[in-house]
């Protein structure tokens, strides 16, 4: 009588998962995509990380005094263009009138629908530029802004000038919740200050002088040149931000890490920026995160009430 010792390895009771079978395959699939994802997170060495140092030479806040005061300049001017046209509308309104045929209420309502669309418009411009970048943001927002111009120039309704107006409000609104966003990427901490100061002189200037400009306009050209000088400083402000690279410091350091890997041939390099998460899902995250602010922070409804109050 001799004792049998079972040797096969693969040779297993009921039960116990063989590799030539279904199961075990599965098993070991699962176990190689688990592998793999734990084998990237455990080789995510720190020689490989990409960031952004002021002596990178497309670090924002490292580049010339001069061009980052122009930078400045640029989005003010941007800034203060399309917050005139907010204003500079109204000083039509009496020759609303009388070619339309509108209401004094039908005329001034152009401005009512540009700052819904410049309110709605800030809801999703600050995430796209988060996402993609500010400067293809303010290109795209800026071009459209002022095609909407023309129908304005051209109306022959209140209809088309209402809808363009609300359509335009939207896209301005790039250039009023970004705009700071770029001043914080190219001042440095200590001039901050004096480069947010700066900045702020176009938007709160485009609305004490749009009535200004506008009545003047008006009265020597008529209705349709309020349109089309505005046009033509839109234009400009286009041309300028042609001239203005990205400053987006995130967006910087996914295109420098695309950069290396290609260059490279090495997957390994990596940034702190560059989540797995699908567009959608980072769009519902930065589009909700402003909404959930403006209830839950008291900071803001101090600043939202003192804003209507003025």
């Amino acid at each position: 009588m001799s004792n049998h010792v079972n040797t096969d390895p693969v040779a297993s009771d009921e039960g116990t998962v063989t590799p030539g079978s279904q199961d075990s395959q599965e098993g070991l699939k699962d176990a190689d995509i688990s592998y793999s994802s734990s084998h990237v997170m455990q080789h995510r060495d720190s020689l490989f990380e990409v960031t952004l140092d002021e002596n990178d030479p497309s670090c924002p806040q490292g580049w010339s005094a001069l061009y980052r005061a122009w930078v400045v300049g640029t989005v003010s001017f941007s800034a203060w263009v399309v917050v005139l046209y907010s204003t500079s509308y109204m000083s039509s309104a009496p020759g609303l009138q009388s070619e339309f045929g509108a209401s004094s209420m039908e005329a001034t309502s152009g401005m009512t629908t540009y700052l819904m669309g410049l309110a709605l418009g800030s809801l999703f411009s600050a995430p796209l530029s988060e996402m993609y970048g500010r400067r293809i943001i303010y290109l795209g927002s800026l071009f459209v802004w002022n095609l909407l111009i023309i129908p304005c120039g051209l109306a022959v309704s209140m209809c088309a000038i209402l809808v363009s107006r609300f359509w335009g409000g939207v896209f301005a609104a790039v250039l009023v919740s970004n705009g700071p966003g770029s001043i914080v990427d190219v001042s440095r901490p200590d001039q901050l200050a004096l480069g947010m100061s700066l900045y702020s002189l176009g938007p709160f200037s485009g609305p004490v002088l749009g009535p200004l400009i506008g009545g003047v306009v008006f009265e020597h050209l008529g209705r349709q040149w309020t349109s089309w000088i505005v046009l033509i400083l839109g234009g400009l402000a286009f041309l300028m931000m042609l001239t203005i690279r990205e400053t987006y410091v995130p967006e910087l350091v996914r295109r420098k890490t695309k950069q290396l890997r290609s260059q490279t041939k090495d997957q390994r390099w990596w940034c702190q920026h560059d989540g797995k998460e699908s567009a959608l899902d980072s769009a519902k995250v930065k589009i909700c995160r402003p909404i959930i602010l403006f209830f839950t922070e008291p900071t803001v409804w101090f600043i939202n009430v003192w804003q209507v109050g003025i």
